[in-house]
């Protein structure tokens, strides 16, 4: 006779050859046999309530005995009580790998079966040691944890009669059924969380952490994740959000993003607390009482510069939320002309402008129109511009590579009361339109200004003084041909306010870019300079002292706006610089509101501090970027006198260091006006400095080595 059974039979003859234990094998044909027993056992009913009680069972038997006689397995009453049974069924457990302690089982029921020598109070606490030890492996991964509570209790008040009468050989009446009752409780410790019929969960170690006013739900219960909506089982590591328990893939990835953040918070609190402590070690000594004073007031100034953020304006806002949506805008009514401009820079700084969007801008009647970034922008498109909009006085065009001849030959025809231009990068612009511009509009225009435009040449100089006599504005900076011949053309306009020649020449592979002869701009400088407010030679490496000090000093009394980047000259030497402002204030020259001193490697401390008490009280804006030979002590001058100041560039100024920064920000002696700061390479800054309502660039991390 063959000695295979059930479906999944082979397969466990094959792992009892092997001497291989499985889960869940022979479950079905255990359960059907279980059921079968509890109603063999019902039908039974008035014989058995007068028989003598058997021996209690402790739990659902799954030893290879019990399978033999199921019956006599679950036939017992409980504590003795005729009628009173418990279904296998309601006591199964989900684990099914009791096949790996078949023996020990088939011992505990072998000795619950045989004589016992003590009687019957001896034969019930081997039974509740039985029961103890079955209890404990069914508990350990059953999921059905409301009728183990039920079992645990029904077990403990069957033994108890029994066990309270046992008279132990050593410790006397009771002492066992203490004991026992000590183990199971012990046990049941030991077995982890108890879950009630009310889902509510013990303390028990080794539960999933909750956080504040999140409830836990009941371990074995069925939920529904509310991230991606599928069925699990709760059990003690589920993740519990304020949502609702996550299955096990949901619950890990936001365990981790907790994890990270926690992390991230931790090592910003670290960083924080590093830098005040080498904060407190820089301004600590080890002797004396005023040290520490001063260490005080050190860690005071640090913490009164940390950032203040600042909420942005409705207006931003409004202005924000256009530019992003600006494809979805039908017509522009009723904003101002200054939040168009507020429009278009943001629009140009995210590289929406278009030729669609170009068209919300361009109506009848507008008088000044700005585009900060044309790059986006055809020929066609930019003609478009004297036809929608043929009222513009004042047109603005950066990056505007695309304008070519015929774009502007209509801007000539159509803007008829144009009196104002600025274009940055008209390369494709030639000659001859050049000379229809100016043929056409030339009677009328008062300020004209490019920027990187290779093809204006002597003849287009000629053509600009001859034909705008009413010319108050003139830049011509970084045109290739821009040379000397060109600036003796531009004696001619006297009444100049405006002039910039900065960065001429064409540069070549290896070949810088040929510079402006000292000469050719003082001679400039003795025709137009008595009337200019605005100023700019830099980019001219072969300027020197003659041009400061002849040609600048001599000439330009009014100028509020300077720019001499670049004056790197060896010729040029402290001195200069030193005679070149202490003369504007001995001439009586009027105060500077915008200086640009970049790269003038010569200017030292002598020179800054006659600088600063000349126009220090009137400074706005002020770069001194690559001004190395400064020294911390002229930086601190800055807040003495600089009390109007709003952007300061100090970039690759290595004295630069949080003393002058908190001497900036000072609310008694700082600059109060000051709102960003430019500091590249700037290594003396601490990390974690940050002046309050000042936007400040370049700052570099601090580098730690060991």
């Amino acid at each position: 006779m063959s000695n295979v059974r059930g479906p999944t039979s082979a397969l466990t003859e094959f792992l009892k050859e092997k001497n291989i234990s499985i889960r869940n094998t022979d479950r079905f044909r255990r359960r059907d046999s279980n059921q079968n027993a509890d109603v063999a056992q019902s039908g039974e009913g008035g014989a058995s309530s007068h028989a003598a009680p058997s021996p209690p069972q402790a739990g659902p038997s799954t030893s290879s005995a019990a399978r033999r006689a199921p019956a006599a397995g679950r036939a017992s009453t409980r504590g003795g009580r005729p009628g009173i049974t418990k279904s296998a069924s309601s006591r199964s457990s989900l684990r099914f790998d009791e096949d790996e302690d078949e023996d020990d089982d088939d011992r505990d029921v072998a000795a619950q079966a045989a004589p016992s020598r003590n009687g019957p109070k001896r034969a019930a606490a081997q039974r509740a040691t039985a029961a103890s030890k079955r209890r404990r492996m069914s508990k350990s991964s059953s999921m059905n944890f409301d009728e183990d509570e039920d079992d645990s209790a029904e077990d403990q008040s069957s033994l108890t009669e029994q066990e309270e009468d046992y008279v132990h050989p050593v410790h006397g009446k009771g002492k066992g059924a203490r004991t026992a009752r000590a183990t199971r409780k012990s046990n049941n410790h030991l077995d982890g969380p108890t879950v009630g019929a009310s889902g509510d969960q013990g303390t028990a170690e080794g539960l999933a952490p909750l956080a504040a006013g999140v409830k836990r739900s009941a371990i074995g219960s069925q939920q529904e994740c509310p991230s991606c909506f599928d069925e699990f089982s709760v059990t003690s590591n589920t993740f519990h959000s304020v949502s609702g328990p996550l299955c096990r893939k949901c619950g890990a990835i936001t365990r981790a993003k907790s994890t990270v953040k926690a992390r991230r918070s931790q090592k910003e609190t670290n960083q924080a607390k590093l830098a005040e402590d080498e904060d407190e070690a820089a301004y600590a000594q080890p002797k004396g009482r005023s040290q520490k004073a001063a260490a005080n007031a050190a860690r005071k100034k640090a913490r009164a510069t940390m950032t203040e953020y600042k909420l942005p304006t409705l207006q931003s806002l409004c202005i924000d939320i256009i530019s992003q949506n600006i494809d979805l805008v039908e017509e522009l009514t009723g904003v101002g002309k200054q939040n168009m401009d507020a429009l278009s820079k943001s629009i140009s700084r995210n590289r929406r402008l278009n030729n669609s969007t170009l068209q919300l801008f361009l109506e009848r009647g507008a008088t000044k129109l700005a585009f900060y970034d044309c790059s986006g922008l055809d020929s066609d498109a930019l003609a478009s511009i004297g036809v929608f909009a043929p009222d513009v006085e004042d047109l603005n065009l950066q990056l505007c590579g695309r304008l070519n001849n015929e774009a502007m030959s209509q801007l000539s025809i159509k803007l008829t009361k144009l009196r104002r231009l600025e274009l940055y990068g008209p390369y494709s612009v030639y000659i001859k339109a050049w000379h229809d511009f100016f043929d056409a509009r030339g009677a009328a225009l008062e300020s004209f200004k490019i920027r990187e435009s290779p093809r204006f040449d002597l003849s287009c100089c000629q053509k600009l003084v001859a034909l705008c006599p009413k010319l108050k504005e003139v830049g011509l900076a970084q045109v290739g041909p821009l040379n000397g011949e060109c600036l003796g053309v531009l004696r001619a306009l006297t009444g100049l306010t405006y002039l910039d020649v900065s960065d001429p020449g064409t540069s070549r592979p290896g070949v810088p870019p040929e510079s402006l002869k000292d000469e050719d701009v003082v001679s400039l400088l003795q025709n137009v300079g008595s009337s200019l407010v605005t100023l700019n030679v830099g980019g001219n490496a072969e300027l020197s002292s003659k041009t400061l000090l002849e040609g600048i000093l001599a000439n330009c009394n009014g100028l509020s706006d300077l720019s001499l980047s670049h004056f790197e000259n060896d010729g040029l030497s402290v001195d200069d610089w030193v005679a070149f402002f202490t003369g504007r204030a001995e001439r009586g020259h009027a105060p500077l509101t915008h200086l640009n001193l970049e790269r003038c490697l010569k200017l030292n401390d002598e020179a800054f501090e006659a600088l600063l008490k000349h126009s220090g009280s009137s400074l706005v804006e002020l770069n001194i970027n690559s001004c190395d030979a400064l020294t911390s002590d002229a930086l601190r001058l800055i807040a003495k006198h600089c009390h109007k100041l709003v952007k300061l560039d100090v970039g690759f100024v290595r004295a630069f260091d949080d003393s002058v920064i908190m001497d900036l920000c000072s609310p008694q002696e700082g600059c109060s006006s000051l709102r960003h700061i430019s500091a590249f390479a700037c290594n003396a800054i601490s990390d974690w400095i940050q002046p309050k309502g000042i936007k400040f660039v370049g700052k570099q991390r601090s580098v730690r080595t060991t």
